[in-house]
């Protein structure tokens, strides 16, 4: 009969970060007058 021998050693486990999440480039928004939205809302239907 053969004699079986276990060694228990420790086991270390290193967490990688996940990637950074891309950011989509913010569009530029064109600001709007106050005179520009009024025309603009006068001139849909209701």
């Amino acid at each position: 009969m053969q004699d079986i021998e276990i060694h228990i050693g420790r086991i270390e486990v290193i967490a990688v970060p996940p990637p950074a999440p891309r950011v989509a480039a913010a569009s530029p928004r064109r600001t709007m007058s106050l005179d520009d939205y009024l025309k603009q809302r006068n001139g849909r239907a209701r």
